[in-house]
């Protein structure tokens, strides 16, 4: 399961939050486990975008 979401700040500033969930694996032997991403974004102009990403936040195996 997954879901995102995402805030126009204004200024041209983007954040966005995203969640997942993973079931157990078994055939591969992973546990369950979820997640935690973010993304922080400036748009300065339309063909151009700066952004800082965080990715597996809740885990430091991932």
């Amino acid at each position: 399961m997954s879901l995102w979401s995402d805030v126009d700040l204004g200024h041209r500033i983007e954040w966005g939050l995203g969640f997942r969930y993973v079931d157990h694996l078994p055939a591969q032997k992973v546990s369950s486990y979820t997640e935690l991403d973010t993304r922080l974004a400036w748009k300065p102009t339309a063909q151009c975008e700066v952004s800082v990403i965080g990715r597996n936040l809740l885990n430091s195996h991932h």
